[in-house]
Formats: structure tokens, C-alpha cells, sequence
């Protein structure tokens, strides 16, 4: 799957504004939190200049939660004047640099990276969250890690569980008990983060703890009735929105090369003369397609079948959102029949009728495709059956480098062409994409020439492929209900033997945690240390 990773703007620059001794400008202008806001991004854009980026930054200071609650972040003092005056170009270096920067006029960018967030997996990405903001953590979950850039480090579910004891799901009633100085959130006095913690594993949520008061010591059960009111209100302050409204096409969000004049323009003003120094002569990729490109769209059935028909050896790519053999949400499909040329169509959108004749059509031609199994599935849908390709070049490249980690269209175009392929699925970019199919199968199919492993992509990957495909889609069936009363029973066994372990060591720990752990056993309890 791609990742999108979305960098919490305010967040960068107000680590750096106090990570970075003070800078100025000949002027006097303060640049240190620039300077390290626009390190970092650069760095980022090297490691991930492939991958779909997106900075986000907070506008303005009112918003539903100060509506809920006049105390809300009251407590803050005033921005730093030197940092203030810093804050405007901060938007303008992301830009700058190629990157799309996303804000909402009241709305925080919390809110709008969980939106970011819930879109993009709704669309089958994976989503990196570029923070330390501990809010943040109640977005990790299946395909979703938050990476705190200034550690290294990158959470998933487990290591959430390891940083705060309680599960993603549980990170707002935890700040519920807890409260957030940083944000004037009142938590409940007198609950402190290891009984918080023992009380979300044990009873799951703000309500389970509310539901058995009575199980509890007095001096806590009388600090949760004391807090009821504030505890509720601060979950409702902590709880991020997942539904602003946004106007924004994820797929276009992959990083460009940026505007090199801004940078030029930046860099001087703000007297940063080693980024000037490292400021290419030439844009550092040009697009994948450089030749002139005929994209046809709306084409009949007729147009299309004649030029499937007259071509030598079409070639195939597609754009997809989430992933499903079922139902595949193919979000454009191109047929390049030519280096110049090439037709773009929404399978969604066309008769299955066209799907069925263009099958045909394709399967009879000695075709090429990027993704076989995902293309039969498209055809699948409709009831056609795609034939296979002479050579689908992601497949080839695999049998010809079974040792790598990652067999994509896009980084065979960056190894073989130095070509960076367009992600979005406007007609354009997916007729490009189908026509780096037609050339990099031309190179790869000479590479398996020379190794002698055509055999093994023709008569053993391929007619896998279909196989797989198929497999997928039929699927297999499970009961649901006993899975779910299955992962009830374990969760409620797992609990209770996290009980008796705790109760055994008479402390409050997390046993999943593999630090606590070893604190008990050999710094409590005193257990001796074996050695292998």
C-alpha cells in the first residue's frame, strides 16, 4: 500500500524553536526555528521523496473545544515574539520545498490530520503521522504509526501500549483521568498515570471504571465521584474530530521538487547559505512522460477495441484506493498502445460490457501490465477474463531480484529510468504510468533474456498470479460471530492473567512491557539473573 504521511507543521517548528540556539539574520530577523523546521523537512523529503506528504498547521485560536469549554488552553502563555514573527515563513519553506500545506480556518490540525487520517485509510493508504503530540497516539491502529522524528522513534499499537499502558482506543479516556496541563484539560484530581492506566486495563473505559465504583478503594472511588463531571468534559476536549469537512485528492499529495526560485528567494532572505550552496542548477526529476502524450478519454468501444487492435503490444496500468479482490476500487485504468499514445477510463464508470470487449481484446494482443493479479481482478468484477501478459515487468524484476524487500512499478522506474511516476489517478498520470509499463518491459524482458529466467515468469509467475487472484477472490469462509466471541473470551482470559500477575507482584505494572517487566522480576522481586 502507499503512505501518506502527515507532518504536524506547528509541532516541527515549535520543537525547533527551543531544540536550536538563537539565529538571526544580519538584520536581526530570528531564523532558529526556521533554520531547524527547514532541516528537518528537507531530510524528510529525501527519505520519503516518493511516498504522499501533506504538512499541516493549526489557524487560528478559537474552536468547538474553546466553545465547550472557556478554560481551554487559557492557561498558555503568549507566543514568543522571536518565535511569532518566524511562524509566516514556516508555510512558505513547505511550500517552497514541494510539500502541500493543509490548514483549516478554526479547526486544529489534530482534527485535521485524524480527518487526513480516516480518509486516507478509508482509500487503502497507510498513514505515518509526523508527531510527538500525545493526543496524536489515539489514531494509531491498523496501517496508522505516529513517528516522533526528534527520538526516531515509531509507534505502532504495541508500542503505544508499551509508552502509556492502555491501548490506542483508550489514549482519550486516559487523558480523561489524567488531564493535559499543556492544554488546560482537567483530568481527574487526584488519579495519577499508573491508576489510570490500572484502571482502563482492568475496566476498559470511562464508563466501565464509572460502572464499578463500588469495587474500588475509598480514597479512588471518592477522587472518580468528586471528578465525574471534569472527567467526561476533558474525554470530549481530548477526542479528536475525524470528520472535518476537507476538499483535498490525497493522491495528489506526493512532494515535488518544489519551486527551486522560492527556495533561492527564501534561502537569501533568511541567510541559510548552505541550503543556497545545495540548491541544484535543474529541477532534480523531470516527469515520467517527457515525449508528447495523446491521452484519449471517453472513448467508445469501438475507438478503443481499434486501437487495442493496431497496436504491437499494448501496455496496461492502473490506480488504485483500498484494495479489495472482491469489489476493486480501481480509481483509473490506461491502455498505452503507443509511446504517444494512450486511453484512459474509470472501470467504475463504463459499461461491463466495454470491460468485457476490452478483455478480449487485450488477451489477444501480446500485452504487457503492471500488477496482473490486481488487473484480472478488475476485469473479474465485470465478468471478463483477462488473459495473461508476455510480461508483467514488477514481476519480473522480482524473479530477477528475489532478495529486495520492495518490487513496485515506482521504484522499477526510479532504478531503471530514474523516473518519478505520477500516483494520482487523474487521466494523465495513470496514461503515463502505462506507458512506463511499455518501456521498462522492453528492459526488463532483455534482463530475463540474458539471466534465462523467461521460462520461469511465463510458465511459473504469471499463471500464479492468476491463480492467486482467483483464490483471493473467491475467498474463505468464516464465522464471524465465533471469531468475535473467541477475541472476547482471550481478551477477558488476557486480562484476568494480567490481574493475578500483578496482584503475584504486588505492584502496578505493564507486563507487556518488557522494561517494567525486568524491573520487577529482578529489581523487586530480586529474582535471580540466569545468563546463557
Amino acid at each position: 500500500a502507499m503512505t501518506l504521511h502527515l507532518i504536524d507543521g506547528c509541532g516541527y517548528i515549535y520543537r525547533a524553536f527551543y531544540a536550536i540556539q538563537k539565529l538571526k539574520t544580519s538584520r536581526g530577523l530570528p531564523t532558529n526555528a526556521l533554520f531547524g523546521f527547514a532541516t528537518m523537512l528537507r531530510k524528510f523529503q529525501a527519505e520519503k521523496a516518493r511516498e504522499l506528504a501533506a504538512v499541516v498547521f493549526d489557524v487560528g485560536r478559537e474552536t468547538f473545544r474553546t466553545q465547550i469549554s472557556k478554560d481551554y488552553k487559557a492557561n498558555r502563555p503568549p507566543v514568543p515574539e522571536e518565535l511569532l514573527v518566524q511562524l509566516p515563513y514556516a508555510r512558505r519553506i513547505a511550500s517552497a520545498l514541494g510539500l502541500a500545506v493543509i490548514e483549516v480556518q478554526g479547526v486544529e490540525a489534530d482534527d485535521v490530520i485524524a480527518t487526513l487520517t480516516t480518509m486516507a485509510r478509508a482509500r487503502g493508504l497507510d498513514v505515518v503521522i509526523e508527531s510527538a503530540d500525545k493526543d496524536l497516539f489515539q489514531l494509531v491502529g491498523d496501517g496508522v504509526v505516529v513517528h516522533d522524528s526528534m527520538r526516531g522513534k515509531t509507534y505502532d499499537t504495541a508500542g503505544v501500549v508499551e509508552k502509556f499502558g492502555v491501548h490506542p482506543a483508550q489514549i482519550r479516556d486516559l487523558l480523561a483521568l489524567l488531564g493535559d496541563t499543556s492544554d488546560n484539560i482537567p483530568g481527574v484530581p487526584g488519579i495519577g498515570e499508573k491508576g489510570a492506566s490500572e484502571l482502563l486495563r482492568k475496566y476498559g473505559s470511562l464508563e466501565g471504571i464509572y460502572e464499578h465504583l463500588d469495587d474500588l478503594p475509598p480514597r479512588r472511588r471518592e477522587a472518580l465521584l468528586a471528578g465525574r463531571d471534569s472527567a467526561f468534559l476533558s474525554r470530549e476536549l481530548a477526542t479528536l474530530k475525524c470528520d472535518v469537512p476537507l476538499d483535498v485528492d490525497l493522491f495528489a499529495l506526493r512532494p515535488g521538487t518544489g519551486d527551486l526560485d522560492e527556495q533561492k528567494a527564501l534561502w537569501k532572505e533568511l541567510e541559510f547559505r548552505s541550503f543556497l550552496e545545495e540548491l541544484p542548477e535543474a529541477p532534480r526529476s523531470g516527469p515520467a512522460c517527457t515525449q508528447v502524450l495523446e491521452v484519449m478519454r471517453d472513448v467508445s468501444g469501438d475507438d478503443a477495441i481499434a486501437a487495442i487492435a493496431g497496436s504491437l503490444a499494448p501496455s496496461v496500468a492502473a490506480v488504485f484506493g483500498r484494495r479489495d479482490p472482491v469489489s476493486p476500487d480501481c480509481l483509473g485504468l490506461a491502455v498505452a498502445v503507443s509511446p504517444d499514445r494512450a486511453f484512459f477510463l474509470r472501470p467504475a464508470a463504463v459499461p461491463e460490457g466495454l470491460l468485457l470487449d476490452l478483455a478480449r481484446a487485450i488477451s489477444q494482443r501480446p500485452w504487457r501490465g503492471a500488477g496482473y493479479k490486481e488487473l484480472y481482478q478488475v476485469f473479474a468484477q465485470a465478468g471478463a477474463e483477462l488473459g495473461p501478459p508476455v510480461l508483467d515487468p514488477v514481476i519480473g524484476n522480482y524473479v530477477l531480484h528475489p532478495e529486495r524487500e520492495t518490487h513496485t512499478l515506482d521504484s522499477l522506474a526510479m532504478e531503471l529510468f530514474q523516473l518519478t511516476l505520477p500516483a494520482d489517478p487523474s487521466p494523465r498520470a495513470v496514461a503515463e504510468r502505462a506507458v512506463a509499463v511499455m518501456r521498462l518491459s522492453d528492459e526488463v524482458a532483455a534482463q530475463l533474456e540474458d539471466a534465462g529466467l523467461g521460462p520461469v515468469v511465463r510458465d511459473v509467475e504469471l499463471p500464479l498470479a492468476r491463480v492467486l487472484s482467483e483464490m483471493e477472490i473467491t475467498g474463505v469462509m468464516v464465522d464471524r460471530g465465533a471469531l468475535e466471541a473467541l477475541s472476547t473470551s482471550l481478551l477477558e482470559e488476557l486480562r484476568g492473567i494480567e490481574r493475578r500477575i500483578i496482584e503475584a507482584a504486588g505492584v502496578v505494572f505493564n507486563p507487556n512491557s518488557p522494561k517494567q517487566l525486568a524491573d520487577v522480576l529482578f529489581g523487586k522481586l530480586c529474582l535471580p539473573v540466569v545468563r546463557k
